[in-house]
């Protein structure tokens, strides 16, 4: 991952904190944003596409509510996924179907997936979720 990369994902854990205290409407809010744009326009478009992920993924630390298991097939392709070190069809598997894991275990999947994607900062938010579940 390049250094943009690395330093957008820095400023979207900053705007998430903001967002968790509430404060994600206020001027060290929109000074956050504004730093966002420049690593932006620099990174490559998979890296776009990663850190949009990470954007929708955020929403889900401190989420401890349990979903209904889904249908077979998609237990199957998860596990396959996983094994197969596919993080991101992890990701958007946890994401769609939240029953595939209970809540703490979600956020470990996360974290991992994370790690294994260049994230490591991202990573430990989710770790730390983990932890907290």
């Amino acid at each position: 991952m390049t250094t943009a990369f690395t330093d957008h994902v820095r400023l979207l854990l900053d705007l998430h904190r903001l967002f968790l205290r509430g404060e994600d409407e206020g001027p060290e809010a929109d000074t956050v944003r504004d730093a966002m744009d420049s690593p932006w326009h620099s990174m490559t478009k998979d890296e776009r596409r990663l850190s949009r992920k990470l954007s929708a993924h955020l929403y889900s630390v401190g989420d401890r509510s349990a979903a209904a298991p889904p249908a077979q097939e998609v237990q199957v392709a998860f596990v396959k996924a996983r094994n197969d070190e596919r993080w991101e069809e992890v990701l958007d598997l946890l994401r769609d179907h939240p029953g595939l894991a209970a809540p703490g275990q979600r956020a470990l999947l996360r974290g991992r997936a994370w790690d294994a994607l260049g994230a490591g900062e991202a990573a430990r938010e989710f770790y730390r979720d983990a932890e907290a579940a």
